[in-house]
């Protein structure tokens, strides 16, 4: 047992030499030449990156115990050799990782005012940047090397999409504010953009993910919260394809998401909608709404699905507004059960004759003309 505890000491103490020498080394050798390693510095993010990267001037100090080394004007070229991203002022935090793997690994990367654009080509390929988007299950690449940081923090940053494919005009995004932590297990994503004045205000997202291999997304496990301001619904049409035609209306949200191996599982929504004028099929005629507040929720386990409402209060553009609705619908393939707390007659047949039901469905309504509440209803 002497013999032992003698020989980790000995190793204890040889450990403690080596982090010290690495430490006095960068200090005093490496950093404060660092200007001189630009070729090797830039040899090596261009071979994580894939592309041809220079790097206009960098800098090297200490921030605690951990070395920071500061890049400015970093451009990344794409593959015909044209500037695709423009990073302004890049801070990198080294972490002691890097030592040990022999690997460029960050303990923080923040970038400031970056301009990016992320472009959808006539065959549906996604480009970021100027580089094509291809995901690589179980291959290594950029995105597996980005979620393998600790911290990354991109701030006022401007986003332009570029849609060939339906040939819509750019859309920019600007006042982009985006976090993400990873442990390694987990991965935190914060995001924040505002929005082109004529569509509407701000956008904010808030995730956690965790994925063994982030470019699959059947490993995908995550909850995700979105919020969006009041936005013009129908100012989107030229980018969104919606599943019913939106001729206007102004809307906002915010929605909770949980999403089990890649798939969406549970959804809760706020939603307050004003003005709104749409129509749910070809053969039907205009649905308008002056407003809609209240909760929508949906759920999904194995063959059991359920939605529902939570104090949903919708006004006509004519009519009487209707009292405030909880209702919910469960179906599996033995069955459901269908509830509502209750049920205003005269303005919900009013209403159906705008929804999607069965034609005959909406003749009977039609005919037997029905007015009164339904409470407490179970079926």
């Amino acid at each position: 047992m002497q013999r032992l505890w003698r020989t980790l000491e000995v190793a204890a103490w040889a450990a403690f030499f080596a982090l010290a020498a690495a430490v006095l080394v960068l200090r005093y050798a490496l950093l404060p030449h660092i200007e001189r390693l630009r070729p090797e510095i830039v040899e090596r993010v261009s071979a994580i990156v894939g592309h041809r990267v220079t790097i206009g001037g960098i800098e090297a100090q200490w921030l605690g115990l951990r070395p920071q080394v500061n890049l400015t004007d970093v451009r990344i070229y794409d593959a015909e050799g044209r500037e695709a991203l423009v990073l302004p002022s890049v801070e990198n935090i080294l972490s002691w990782r890097s030592l040990a793997h022999g690997t460029l690994s960050l303990y923080a990367l923040h970038i400031d005012g970056p301009r990016l654009t992320v472009r959808r080509d006539g065959a549906g390929a996604l480009y970021v940047g100027g580089f094509k988007l291809v995901a690589t299950p179980g291959e290594p690449g950029l995105s597996d090397w980005l979620a393998a940081q600790r911290d990354i923090e991109v701030r006022n940053a401007e986003l332009e999409w570029r849609d060939e494919l339906r040939a819509a005009p750019p859309l920019v995004l600007s006042a982009i504010n985006l976090r993400l932590h990873s442990d390694g297990k987990q991965h935190q994503l914060g995001f924040a953009a505002r929005l082109p004045e004529d569509l509407g205000k701000r956008v904010e997202v808030r995730a956690r993910l965790a994925a063994g291999d982030i470019d699959d997304l059947r490993a995908w496990n995550a909850r995700a919260y979105v919020q969006v301001g009041y936005t013009d619904v129908a100012g989107w049409r030229p980018w969104v394809d919606y599943p019913v035609d939106v001729q206007r209306g102004q809307a906002s949200l915010r929605l909770w998401l949980t999403v089990a191996a890649g798939t969406p599982s549970e959804a809760t929504v706020d939603i307050a909608l004003a003005g709104v004028r749409t129509t749910l099929a070809a053969d039907l005629p205009a649905l308008e709404l002056s407003s809609a507040l209240g909760r929508l929720t949906a759920r999904r386990e194995g063959e059991r699905y359920q939605v529902g409402t939570r104090h949903l209060a919708l006004a006509p553009a004519s009519g009487a507004p209707l009292p405030p609705l909880d209702f919910d619908v469960t179906w599996q393939p033995a069955g459901g059960v269908l509830s509502a707390s209750a049920l205003e007659l005269a303005p919900l047949a009013h209403l159906g004759e705008a929804l999607p039901l069965p034609a005959e469905f909406r003749v009977a309504a039609h005919e037997l003309a029905p007015r009164g509440r339904l409470a407490d209803l179970r079926y």
